[in-house]
C-alpha cells in the first residue's frame, strides 16, 4: 500500500466527542432569550427553519447564533464548555509520532475556523496541524467541490492524502476524487497508529 504524505483529520466525532454541542445547546438558548430578548415564537421558528435547511433533528448552535446576530454568546459558551472537558492527550501523541513519520496533518471541518481553533488550542494540538479547511473555505465535506477547493488551496495530489473522517458521505466523496480514506466509529487516540502507513 502507497504511503500517504497527508493525514486529514475530521474534528467532531473523530478526535474529540461530539458531546460538547449538546451541552451547548441549552445554554445558548437560554441566553438568546434573556440577553437578545428573542421570543419563544420568534426562536422556534428559526429553529425549524434551520432544522429543516440542514435535515438533521437539532440547529447547529453556531448557525442559530448567527441568525440572531449573536455569535458572542456561540463562543462564550463554547469557551465555557471547554473548560470542562479533559483534553485529548492521547492525539497530541498520535499527532506527534505522525509527524515524526513524515506525515503532516490537516483538519477539515464542516464547523467554521474559530471553532476549530478553539477547539484544537483547548487540546493542545493547534501546533501539531499545517492547515485548517472549513466550510467557510469549502462549503460541506458531503460535496465534492469542498474536497476540490481544498486540494487546488493546498496544492494537494490526492494520492498523498488520507482522510480519517466519521462521515460517510465525506468519505464517499473523498473517495470519488481518489482520496484513501480510513471511516472511524468515534473519537480516535493513539491506537489508529497502526492503521495509517
Amino acid at each position: 500500500m502507497k504511503s500517504r504524505k497527508w493525514c486529514l483529520f475530521d474534528l467532531h466525532d473523530t478526535l474529540v466527542s461530539n458531546n460538547i454541542y449538546m451541552a451547548l445547546y441549552q445554554p445558548v438558548i437560554t441566553r438568546l432569550i434573556s440577553e437578545k430578548g428573542i421570543g419563544f415564537s420568534r426562536l422556534n421558528s428559526e429553529i425549524e427553519r434551520l432544522k429543516g435547511l440542514s435535515g438533521k433533528s437539532r440547529a447547529d448552535t453556531y448557525d442559530l447564533c448567527e441568525s440572531f446576530n449573536a455569535l458572542d454568546i456561540y463562543y462564550q459558551e463554547l469557551a465555557r464548555q471547554l473548560e470542562r472537558v479533559k483534553t485529548r492527550s492521547d492525539v497530541a501523541k498520535l499527532f506527534d509520532a505522525l509527524n515524526e513519520m513524515g506525515k503532516k496533518i490537516g483538519i477539515v471541518s464542516n464547523s467554521h475556523v474559530k471553532t476549530v481553533r478553539m477547539v484544537l488550542e483547548h487540546h493542545n494540538l493547534i501546533d501539531k496541524v499545517e492547515f485548517i479547511f472549513c466550510r467557510e473555505h469549502g462549503g460541506s465535506k458531503d460535496s465534492l467541490s469542498f474536497w476540490n477547493k481544498l486540494m487546488k488551496k493546498h496544492s494537494l495530489d490526492p494520492d498523498d492524502l488520507l482522510l480519517i473522517d466519521n462521515d460517510e458521505a465525506a468519505i464517499e466523496n473523498a473517495q470519488v476524487l481518489g482520496i484513501k480514506t480510513l471511516k472511524v466509529a468515534g473519537p480516535v487516540g493513539f491506537s489508529l497508529i497502526k492503521y495509517i502507513t
